[in-house]
């Protein structure tokens, strides 16, 4: 309970040191009132303090080395594992540090919406089981708020970055350079013409010490007021470190925002010129491609190139199931279990699913990733967008408006469709979002702080731990030495009423002496009993023969101890009587 209650942003090593605590505490104090009644399972002694802190600390000791092992092992024995790959299969190699790479990368994408591995790649994820949480991650505020009712009834998108090429089962950028962008005399980075009028409006959100900080703003954007941008792809920009704030990023930035729902279906478009050709490219997998490029044709029917494609993301919306549960229990290509198979999954399936569809009608295409819907409060003119509003959705280029949203999930599972009104008292989140801080910590720190800690607790528990077992060692050596084994359970009435009865004749059984060795005690002083051959013969036979205590029995050597401690008392009454003086 302890570990499974803990808040999620403790250390896992505090956590388990605690649980270990409360387990040995709980245990010690179990010790105290439980007597078993087996011998074989009975302590020798009753366990002390000692005991209790020695086994603690080996428990401590151990989750610290176990915990400096699964942080420093998976690197060496990954690449333990590709040596030994590459000296068997050499042509394999590059294969196999790309899947095991991929399915990093496939975790990392699951756990955060934003990042990427290191060659900004995104995995499809084979599994999932997505639980999206409820922080509030960008904020954007429009300079005329008379624009607002306009974005709330269409949803809002906020895009950070797209992704164009498909490979593998998974998106990345395409490749090129890394291009800087500076502004232009008006202060402007421009990175787009569209049509129309645009919609200015400032974003906020966190500055993420990775340094993969990606431009943000309403999707179709057209230029940015800052001072210089990096260029990865068409798509995909990297913000500079923030100047006035270390902790987050303030800017401005105009949009065109524009969904293939919002085009009329006799508009006038064209696919245009110079088109990368990563941008139509299809699954490489033949079988995959050629289901794809059927489905396209056959969903797709005819009409005008709009017309087409809201056909087609029509029949995603609503033939396959939104869940953020995936299993694939046959362990299939994450969209041909998708579109094929087990027909359900999340919003980045369904926008991988959109694009290439897309692409098999002949339209460029991509994949977008950053957030729909949100919450508008109005007082302050703001929208706010959480953690469970980050979404997944295509692109279609179509000229001469650009890049245009088309988004195959079903509009009631991204969060609260389109988007919502906040209460008219109802406060925002996070009151001034310019000084919103991050207050994760820096992952780059993060790898380091277990196998240190480990390496702490290691050095305080290992020793504490051995010091601890040599005192306990010593101090049962002691005791063995000087006291002899000591009785796990208690003795039988007969064994009992001997002792007391030896007591009295003046020659007590100490618990270093066995039986048999106190009756020759007894011989060779004079004082054998009677019974001592019935009683060494039941005794030996019914504690170690394996013999069923017999009652009759035991109340037979009962009496003739009795007999026996009496004639004691008896004698040392005699013997007073004679010692005391005459009247």
């Amino acid at each position: 309970m302890l570990l499974r209650g803990w808040p999620d942003d403790a250390a896992p090593l505090l956590r388990g040191i605690a649980a270990v605590l409360v387990l040995t505490v709980g245990l010690g104090l179990w010790a105290r009132r439980f007597r078993p009644p087996i011998p074989l399972a009975a302590s020798r002694r009753r366990a002390r303090a000692v005991d209790f802190m020695t086994m603690a600390a080996f428990i401590m000791a151990l989750n610290c080395l176990f915990l400096l092992f699964i942080s420093s092992a998976p690197e060496p024995a990954a690449e333990a594992a590709y040596r030994l790959h590459a000296t068997l299969a050499p042509a394999g190699r590059a294969a196999t540090r790309h899947r095991a790479e991929s399915a990093v990368a496939a975790e990392a994408a699951a756990n955060d919406n934003w990042l990427w591995n290191k060659d900004t790649r995104r995995e499809l994820p084979r599994r999932a089981n997505f639980k999206p949480g409820n922080k509030p991650e960008v904020f954007v505020k429009l300079d005329n708020p008379a624009e607002a009712s306009a974005l709330v009834a269409a949803r809002p998108y906020v895009r950070a970055f797209s992704l164009g090429e498909y490979r593998d089962s998974g998106w990345s950028q395409v490749a090129g350079p890394p291009v800087e962008l500076a502004a232009g005399t008006d202060g402007l980075v421009h990175l787009a013409k569209i049509p129309g009028r645009g919609i200015r409006h400032k974003i906020f959100h966190r500055y993420d010490r990775t340094e993969r900080n990606p431009f943000t703003a309403l999707q179709g954007v057209e230029s940015a007021r800052l001072p210089a941008l990096t260029q990865l792809a068409d798509g995909l920009y990297i913000l500079p470190p923030p100047h006035t704030d270390p902790d987050g990023y303030e800017y401005s930035a105009i949009s065109k925002p524009l969904r293939v729902d919002d085009l009329a279906d006799s508009v006038e478009v064209h696919i245009g010129p110079n088109i990368s050709t990563e941008l139509l490219a299809l699954p490489g997998d033949p079988a995959l491609r050629h289901a794809i490029s059927r489905m396209a044709i056959l969903q797709a029917g005819s009409g005008s190139l709009v017309e087409r494609l809201r056909r087609m993301q029509n029949f995603l919306r609503t033939s396959l199931t939104y869940s953020l549960e995936i299993s694939n229990p046959n362990n299939r290509d994450p969209l041909d279990n998708f579109l094929f198979h087990e027909r359900r999954g999340h919003c980045e399936l369904y926008a991988t699913a959109g694009a290439l569809l897309a692409r098999a009608m002949g339209v460029p295409s991509r994949i977008a990733y950053g957030w729909a819907g949100g919450t508008y409060f109005q007082a302050q003119n703001l929208f706010v967008f959480r953690a469970y509003e980050a979404h997944a959705w295509a692109e279609v280029w179509l000229e001469p408006y650009g890049w245009v949203v088309l988004d195959p999930t079903p509009p009631a599972a991204i969060a609260r469709p389109p988007a919502e009104l906040a209460e008219a008292n109802k406060p925002i989140p996070l009151p001034d979002p310019a000084q919103w801080r991050d207050s994760r910590p820096d992952p780059s720190a993060l790898s380091q702080q277990p196998r240190r800690a480990a390496l702490i607790f290691s050095a305080i528990f290992l020793p504490s731990a051995a010091v601890l077992l040599l005192m306990r060692s010593r101090r049962t050596r002691h005791e063995r030495s000087h006291h002899g084994p000591r009785e796990t359970t208690k003795p039988p009435g007969y064994l009992q009423a001997f002792r007391t009865a030896s007591a009295r004749h003046g020659l007590p059984l100490p618990p270093s002496r066995t039986l048999r060795q106190h009756f020759a005690r007894l011989e060779s002083l004079g004082q054998t009993p009677r019974f001592a051959p019935a009683m060494l013969d039941y005794h030996y036979r019914t504690r170690y023969g394996g013999s069923t205590p017999d009652p009759g029995e035991e109340g037979m050597l009962l009496r003739e101890i009795r007999t026996w401690s009496h004639a004691a008392v008896a004698s040392r009454a005699s013997m007073g009587a004679r010692a005391s003086p005459r009247k």
